[in-house]
């Protein structure tokens, strides 16, 4: 979906450019080129939320698949049942072991995959989030 309002969105900047060129700036239709500008405007927050909504799907899945807790089922009655356990406690080595790298891997694939414009999309959203 995120091709196509981009797509959409080009269409849209191309239109305005062809009849600025044609009309110039002193016989341009205001009204019409003012809905122009709106729908790029519009179509661009359009494109933004849906590459933050597929940033955060990725973290999430990324998260849920890195973050090393299992349910360790135990059907003793005397050790208090089953419990949350940390795979591998006590013999952590780094960052590998707690999930980090794996979630900076899936990232930095994301980030590899991404255009400019994305790129520096998503570099201020983690520096927006770490800051907090």
């Amino acid at each position: 979906m995120v091709d196509e309002i981009y797509n959409l969105k080009n269409e849209f900047i191309q239109q305005a450019k062809k009849e600025l060129k044609e009309r110039g700036v002193e016989r341009i239709d205001i009204n019409r080129m003012g809905e122009i500008v709106d729908m790029i405007k519009d179509l661009a927050e359009s494109e933004e939320s849906c590459w933050e909504a597929s940033y955060y799907r990725k973290v999430v899945e990324a998260m849920e698949g890195s973050s090393g807790y299992t349910q360790m089922t135990n059907s003793n009655p005397a050790s208090g049942g089953g419990n949350m356990s940390r795979q591998g406690y006590g013999m952590r080595q780094g960052y590998g072991s707690m999930g980090h790298d794996d979630i900076i891997e899936k990232l930095s694939e994301e980030y590899r995959q991404l255009g400019p414009e994305e790129r520096m999309m998503m570099k201020n959203r983690i520096f927006t989030e770490l800051g907090k």
